[in-house]
């Protein structure tokens, strides 16, 4: 499990794919549903191999066994990739709306600025990059440099202070 991940994070795509292959053509029960893992895994490989057609269609297929938040920010980000920014805001949104941790979602807002500042949905941006912000903070978490430039870009007040849970349904009546 922990090589395939490592696989995919040292851009190992074949070794990747084959391990991951494996394991599910060995394996008759998972635990943890570490067989999601190992497909998930050799959709992102493929995605890094530039084959950006087969990773969406074998995510989409993930999505339909296990409807999970980050599958949908994979998603959206291969339909940015490709310029195709209607199906990304529409997997960004639903990923964003899915259950998960916001703390955890901070590269799914990240996205999903990024989408709404190319369709020119600037104010929608701006609420994600200070959502972003104000996690961060509340965490004492570093603040990055493409944060902080959004941040300037959008002259968010820093010294604002928000209840994280109201913004968060604020943001998803957006």
């Amino acid at each position: 499990m922990w090589r395939t991940k490592a696989l995919l994070e040292k851009c190992l795509f074949d070794e990747c794919i084959e391990l991951s292959q494996k394991a599910l053509d060995t394996f008759e029960n998972f635990h943890y549903s570490n067989d999601i893992w190992f497909a998930r895994r050799i959709s992102l490989s493929y995605k890094g191999l530039g084959q950006p057609e087969t990773a969406l269609e074998q995510l989409k297929s993930l999505l339909k066994r296990k409807n999970e938040w980050f599958i949908h920010k994979e998603i959206a980000e291969i339909y940015f990739e490709q310029g195709n920014k209607e199906q990304a805001l529409k997997f960004a949104i639903n990923s964003a709306l899915s259950f998960g941790d916001a703390d955890k979602k901070l590269n799914l807002y990240k996205l999903l600025s990024e989408i709404l500042i190319s369709n020119n949905q600037n104010e929608e941006a701006k609420k994600h990059v200070e959502f972003m912000y104000q996690i961060r903070k509340a965490h004492e978490w570093k603040i990055d440099n493409d944060l902080q430039n959004l941040i300037n870009k959008f002259e968010i007040d820093t010294t604002k202070i928000v209840n994280l849970r109201d913004f968060e349904r604020e943001l998803k009546q957006l």
